[in-house]
């Protein structure tokens, strides 16, 4: 198989999913795309990769060949916590994998919460009317934890040293 980076895979998995006209596998592969896995070797694997007929024009495109193995995680190396939990998300929405949703989403930090809410909206089409967007209350907490990392003063300005 020839080598791809991260990002051409990640394009490649989201053709694939366009392709397949499924909202659920666009919401697992938008999932899937957040992880660090399109640009690892133990991937591979699990990738099929053709050209396919999207929009009229011939564009290469990949697929996951078996989502149960990747929700069970067989053959991954290391995933921190949040990857774990999208990918074993991921297996739910391509394959039906079940999954235990309480000790899935318990914990996940907000960038994972919005990556799993938006692949819930494209799983049920929502996504053409609702957009998941910051409120003010998230900014508010952004700049408190800055701040307290010594990142920015806490009025929000960046700090001079």
């Amino acid at each position: 198989m020839t080598t791809h980076t991260a990002e051409e895979v990640a394009a490649l998995l989201e053709a694939g999913a366009r392709a397949s006209d499924s909202p659920f596998q666009q919401a697992a592969i938008h999932l899937l795309t957040y992880t660090d896995l399109p640009g690892r070797a133990d991937l591979q694997p699990y990738l099929d990769i053709e050209d396919v007929d999207l929009n009229g024009q011939s564009v290469p495109a990949a697929w996951i060949r078996d989502w149960h193995g990747i929700g069970k995680l067989k053959g991954l190396g290391h995933l921190h916590g949040g990857a774990e939990r999208l990918v074993r998300l991921a297996a739910s929405m391509a394959h039906g994998e079940p999954v235990d949703l309480s000790a899935t989403l318990s914990g996940l930090g907000h960038a994972h919460a919005r990556r799993v809410l938006e692949a819930v909206a494209i799983c049920s089409g929502a996504d053409e009317f609702y957009e998941i967007t910051e409120t003010p209350a998230l900014q508010r907490n952004n700049s408190f934890l800055a701040a307290l990392l010594g990142e920015t003063s806490p009025t929000g300005e960046g700090r001079s040293e």
